[in-house]
């Protein structure tokens, strides 16, 4: 079995119209439609996509310890939605399992599965 991405879209911003005030800094929070390949059915992973710079700005202005942990995170270094809608339809191709559980514990390594712990 594979995974295929069905969907993007973003509480945060219009992903088919966001231009970020400043190209090198900015983050919002992206949802993934992904599901076995060809089916209709889609869980949702979330994950971060930000800059470098918004992170570094973020962590300054939030005056947290001089560490980050990075989970759930998609590091870019400039808004093109066709490159992250790329990058993660090229990940998805490339995680098999024998089920669907074992295919969203290998997804939820990189976004947060929206059952992760359901069980």
């Amino acid at each position: 079995m594979k995974a295929e991405l069905k969907w993007l879209e973003s509480p945060d911003v219009d992903l088919n119209t966001f231009e970020p005030e400043r190209p090198d800094c900015f983050g919002f929070l992206l949802q993934a439609g992904i599901g076995p390949a060809g089916s209709n059915a889609a869980d949702t992973f979330d994950l971060q996509v930000c800059t470098p710079a918004w992170l570094v700005d973020r962590h300054r202005n939030d005056g947290a310890p001089p560490f980050l942990f990075g989970t759930n995170l998609m590091i870019v270094f400039a808004y093109d939605l066709g490159v992250i809608r790329g990058a993660l339809q090229h990940h998805c191709e490339g995680v098999t399992g024998a089920n669907w559980d074992e295919l969203a514990a290998r997804l939820s390594r990189i976004a947060a599965w929206e059952f992760d712990g359901y069980r």
